[in-house]
Order: structure tokens, then sequence, then C-alpha cells
């Protein structure tokens, strides 16, 4: 089955489908990597700004941490809380100046307040107008469990959770009491990111995993995705929440972009493919009619060029011109002469000598009378298969044909001679592709049997072929020869000047009959006749290999 070929109008069809396709699967694959590109710079640009708060909040912190270090250290209004009973008029100085103290200190520091709390004289002061009484508590409450002094929270702020708020908040133990400070987390995060109208939400992680901000009561049903820096040397850390809700109504935004892109681009391909019709394709299509009518015989078609481009109306010009070449060359003369050449190729093929058949079917009826039933059988089997062969109508046929039938036309003529016929051969698996005449073998297989075979001086024939170059072109040589007497030195002569054996040829039709033939369906092939040394006669024939890639046997070069 040959390659399936399509007309331009499919092709211009199939290249659109292809371009759109492409510059679909083009853009899909773009708007994934910008996509996935945004979503990625939304988080690094979250975790940046995260990171940044992270180190700001840090040493608003510490500067809290060095506060509470240095009142511990210059006060000494601490001991005298402790050590002076409540009736005294400088247990209420001290009080008086710690208050004071941790107001004075309230605008320098980012804490919502600071705390002095004693178990032991139940003294809680604080530096604020007014203490959350949840947080009162669950400061106690914390100083009293231990809870800010465990080997996980020691010298760290604590989240602490509330039914009025979360905090975070920090204690130093001093004696019997406890000095420190409180934050907001909402307060927090306020300072560290004012009221950010990004993508990501931002707020405070306890050590529990927990969200401390309010952050958690206005997040809207869906999924986030979280990015969280720990507070050096704290336990709890910054966190910042992505909407991954957002993220796909942006992504759709650019999508409806896109599609749109998609479709202007589509439509552009489709206009173009339009606009290509009249000017191409619909010429192309008359051209290939115009080519068509000559190619059927109708030697008067005539294409109008005008109105296409300059190259279409060249190659319409040209073709007109060719076209009236064409009929001036006298078609009806030239397929005359080809039509009676090829009458003559029949007229020799036809003109095979009767007397092998004659003589079979006397071996036939011979056989038949002595009751050599499995000869006869054999005898008219192989007689069929010559007969089919020799009248067949192909001009050329397969080497391995031509070899195959060969072998059947010496089986047959072995029975005749009772076997002192035989036939070896030895054909190059490469050359059995190669294009003969038919029975180009068999005749001079025929003409040895003809003239060597004798039942009392058994002959062996032998066939072989190889690929051989000349001249840098690839060719077949195949070589017959017989161990018989060989030619006569006149008619080796005779065919060793094949002009003028063919232009004298008279009772030798088998020979020329091959000449002819092969000369007319083969071009340039030759035959060369001559004695081989120590056997009969030998025939060389180089017929040409067009089988593109044969291997080229350099050794075998006849020259």
């Amino acid at each position: 089955m040959g390659k399936r070929r399509f007309s331009l109008r499919s092709r211009l069809k199939i290249f659109s489908a292809v371009a759109i396709a492409l510059f679909f699967l083009l853009l899909a694959y773009n708007n994934y990597w910008a996509l996935s590109y945004i979503q990625r710079q939304t988080r690094a640009t979250a975790e940046s700004m995260v990171k940044t708060q992270v180190a700001s909040a840090g040493d608003r912190l510490a500067e809290i941490e060095k506060y509470l270090a240095g009142f511990v250290f210059d006060s000494g209004d601490i001991i005298l809380l402790e050590r002076s009973g409540r009736d005294k008029t400088i247990w209420f100085s001290a009080l008086r100046n710690v208050q004071k103290s941790f107001n004075a200190a309230l605008p320098a520091h980012i804490a919502d307040g600071f705390f002095l709390y004693s178990p032991e004289q139940n003294i809680f002061a604080h530096g604020v107008a007014l203490v959350p009484r949840a947080l009162n508590s669950a400061i106690k409450e914390a100083v009293g469990s231990g809870l800010f002094f465990t080997s996980e929270n020691a010298g760290k702020w604590i989240a602490i959770a509330t039914s009025e708020g979360n905090y975070i908040a920090r204690a130093i133990s001093v004696r019997e009491s406890y000095v420190g400070a409180w934050i907001s987390v909402d307060s927090l995060l306020r300072l560290l990111f004012g009221n950010s109208d990004s993508l990501a939400r931002f707020d405070l992680i306890g050590a529990d995993g927990q969200l401390l901000g309010k952050v958690s009561d206005e997040l809207e049903a869906g999924s986030y995705s979280l990015v969280s820096v720990p507070l050096d040397g704290e336990s709890v850390s910054l966190a910042a929440l992505i909407s991954e809700d957002v993220l796909k109504r942006s992504s759709l935004e650019y999508w409806r972009v896109m599609l749109f892109v998609f479709i202007a681009f589509s439509a552009l391909i489709l206009t173009g493919v339009f606009v290509m019709k009249p000017l191409v394709i619909t010429p192309i299509g008359v051209l290939s009619q115009a080519l068509k009518r000559l190619r059927d015989g109708d030697v008067n078609v005539q294409v109008d060029g005008a109105g296409a481009c300059l190259e279409l109306d060249e190659v319409n010009l040209t073709f007109n011109e060719m076209a009236k070449e064409i009929k001036t060359l006298r078609i009806g003369v030239y397929e005359e002469k080809l039509k009676r050449q090829k009458l003559r190729i029949e007229y020799m093929k036809s003109q095979m000598s009767p007397h092998f058949l004659i003589n079979c079917l006397n071996t036939v009826h011979s056989l038949s009378e002595t009751g050599r039933d499995d000869l006869v059988r054999k005898m008219t089997s192989g007689l069929s298969r010559h007969l089919r062969y020799a009248m067949s109508s192909c001009d050329t046929v397969a080497l391995s044909w031509e070899a195959e039938h060969a072998a059947n036309f010496v089986s047959l003529q072995s029975i005749r001679y009772l076997g002192t016929l035989s036939l070896e051969t030895d054909f190059a698996p490469e050359t059995l592709d190669c294009k003969v005449v038919p029975l180009m073998i068999l005749n001079f297989l025929e003409n040895t049997a003809k003239h060597e075979a004798s039942v009392e001086s058994p002959v062996v024939m032998h066939a072989s072929s190889c690929s051989v170059s000349r001249d840098g072109k690839p060719w077949v040589h195949i070589c017959i020869w017989d161990t018989g007497r060989g030619y006569s030195p006149e008619t080796l002569r005779g065919l060793q000047n094949q002009d003028k054996y063919l232009a004298e040829a008279k009772g030798k039709i088998g020979i020329s009959n091959v000449l002819q033939r092969a000369k007319t369906l083969l071009g340039d092939c030759e035959f060369r006749f001559s004695n081989r040394e120590g056997a009969g006669a030998q025939v060389d024939i180089l017929v040409p290999d067009e089988k593109a890639g044969r291997a080229l046997v350099e050794s075998h070069d006849i020259g």
C-alpha cells in the first residue's frame, strides 16, 4: 500500500488544528507555571514579611525583658513591700513608686502592662488603670502553678488564653515576688502588621499550635496555606495564613484573560485559512484538475492564470506552454510505436521451440506405458508449471522466480535423460529481488540440454549470482556454465559479435530471443559468451541492480 497523500486544503486544516492545539498546550503550560510562580512568590513574600517582623518583635520583647531586669536590680521597693506591713506608710509609698515606674515605662515599650505579684503579701501591682479580671486570675494561676518556670517555658514569653482574649506574658522571679509584663496578641499584631490588605492574614501561634489572635474568628470557610516562623528563644511563633480561595479567584481571572487570548488566536488562524483559500487553495485546485486532465490524455487543457499571484501566474503560464508542446509531440504516433514494440516482444516470447513440449509429451507417453505413474505425475506437474511460466505476460520477473523455474526445467529434462542432467545453484540472497526477463537463464540451460544431454555422458549445469560494482554502480552478475563440450569455435565467434549474430540469427530463436528481450526491457545489460577452462560453455550476464542500498561485493568485480 502506498503512502497516503493529502491535498493542500487538508494540510492547511491539519496545520491550523495542530497550531491551535500546540498554542493551547503552550498557553496551558505557561499559565500553570505563572500561577505556580505567583503562589510561590506570595508565600515567599509572606514568609519574608513574617521573618522581618519576627526580628522586630524579638528586639521589642528583648527591650521589655531588659527593662524588667533593670527594674528588679534598681528598685528597693520590692523589698519594702515584702517586709513592711500594710499598716505602714512606707508600704503604701513603695507600692505607689512601683505603679509610677510601670506607668512611666509603658510609652517606651510595646507591653500593654507591667505587674508585680507577691503571693505571700497578696499584692498584684500593675501599671495600667485597669487589668482585665480574667487576665489577673490567669497570671496568678500561671505563677502559682509554675507555668512560667517549667523546662520548656523558663526565660520565655508564653501564651495565656482567657475568656476575654489571648495574651503573651513574661515573668521574672524576685525572692518571694514576681515581676513581669503582658501583651495582647491583637495589639501585638496591629503593631507589627497594621491593617494589612495583602493575600495573607497574620496571627500568633502558641506552643500547642493554636491560633491566638482574632484572625481565627474572622477566617472564612476554606483551605489556607500556613507559613510560620518562631520568635527567637520564645514558645510562640508568628504566622501568615494564605487563602487558597483567594489564589483560585485570582487564577480564574487569569484564565479568563488567557481564554480570550486563545479565542483571538484561533480566530486569527481561521481567518488566515479563509484568506488563503481564494489566493492559494482555489488556484492550486484548478491547476491540479488541469494536471489530472493532462494525465488522462487531454492535451488541449489550458489554465487561466490571471487574478491569483505572480508565482502562480508563472506556474500556470509554464503549464500552458508545456501542454502545447506535448500536443505537438504527436502522442498518437508515439503510443502506436510503443504498442508495436510490445507486440514484437510478445511475439518473440511466443517463439519458443515446440520440440521441448513434444519431447516431454513423448516421455509421458513412454512412462505411462511402462507403468511409471509416479514419474508421469511428476512430469505432468512440472510441465504444467513450466508452460504456465513460459506463457506468462510479465515483462520482467524476480531472479528468484526465474531460478525456481530453471530448476523445474532441469528436473523435467533429468527424467527424460534418466538422471544424467543435474543443476547446481549458488544464488546470493541479496540478488534474488533483481529483475530479469522470463526464460533468461532457462534458455541457456535448454540449449545445454539440447546439445549436450546424453544417457552415456552425464552433464552438470551450474547457475550462480552475486552483487558486483562497476563504474561505481551496482550490478548483478549471473554466471551459467556446464561440464559439456562447450561452444564450437564458429558458434563462439558468432556469439561474441552479438550485433551481427542478432541480424543474421536464423534457426537460433532461443538465444536471440533472450538477447533482444533483455536489451529492450532491461536496457543497459551485457552478455559474455566463452568456453570455461576445463569445462564446457559459459555465459556471464550483467544486469542493473536498482535496489537501493544493496551491498556491493567489490571482490567479485568482473570489470
